[in-house]
């Protein structure tokens, strides 16, 4: 039986979220050079770089030996930019009165969280935002909500957009702290004032290299924990 994300709380003790960070990783690149997903064989490798920057950027999230569940990780895409590049191929075509469909069939934002499920082969929930202005804090209520009924054990949040003529990715790898003693831990706080997923990741990252005897951070409301 699915229960609410306040059941949950209440049945744990727990206030707060409070996530377990598995794994988080970034990936940065110019367009042009985003390499081929050649490692991944059983991955179409038309994607766009956009997508194929996320793969990376989940790639170097699991930097360590870590065992999916793969029948319930569910995978959310974040994108300011969407797949750009092959929207940018199909427009020019069409000007051309040329048609494109391997490009046009690849340039939806949705290939992003997609292409990420398909590369670890993970069956959950799995979905793409394309938002200019999605706050963080809604982002993780979107992962508590998913993790807290059971929809999923573990979620990846892969974000990915392009900058001009860079993209920028991140990774992170979550789950759902079943322990309401961790909220007792000492913690460090992280800004308010990320603008994007990568920013946070970015953030996170340097605070851990800083802190490395660290295990809690905090961000909002959210808690994020570092097993040992």
């Amino acid at each position: 039986m699915r229960c609410s994300r306040q059941d949950l709380r209440n049945r744990l003790n727990v206030q707060d979220p409070v996530f377990i960070v598995h794994g988080c990783g970034l990936f940065c690149s110019e367009y042009k050079m985003v390499p081929l997903l050649t490692s991944w064989k059983h991955l179409d490798q038309r994607g766009d770089p956009v997508v194929r920057a996320g793969v990376l950027a989940q790639k170097n999230a699991m930097d360590r030996e870590f065992e999916l569940p793969k029948e319930s990780v569910a995978t959310i895409g974040v994108t300011l930019s969407g797949c750009q590049s092959h929207l940018d191929t199909v427009v020019k075509s069409a000007q051309n009165k040329k048609t494109r469909p391997g490009f046009f069939i690849r340039a939806g934002h949705q290939a992003i969280a997609t292409y990420a499920a398909m590369a670890v082969q993970t069956h959950g929930p799995t979905f793409t935002w394309i938002n200019h202005g999605l706050p963080l804090q809604d982002l993780f209520d979107k992962v508590d909500d998913i993790l807290s009924s059971n929809l999923a054990s573990h979620c990846f949040i892969i974000f990915s957009t392009g900058i001009n003529s860079t993209v920028n990715a991140a990774c992170l790898l979550l789950s759902l702290e079943a322990k309401s003693e961790v909220n007792k831990h000492s913690s460090i706080p992280l800004s308010h004032s990320y603008e994007t997923v990568f920013d946070f990741v970015v953030s996170l990252r340097e605070n851990k290299k800083l802190n490395p005897e660290i295990q809690h951070f905090s961000y909002d409301r959210f808690q994020f924990h570092y097993p040992i």
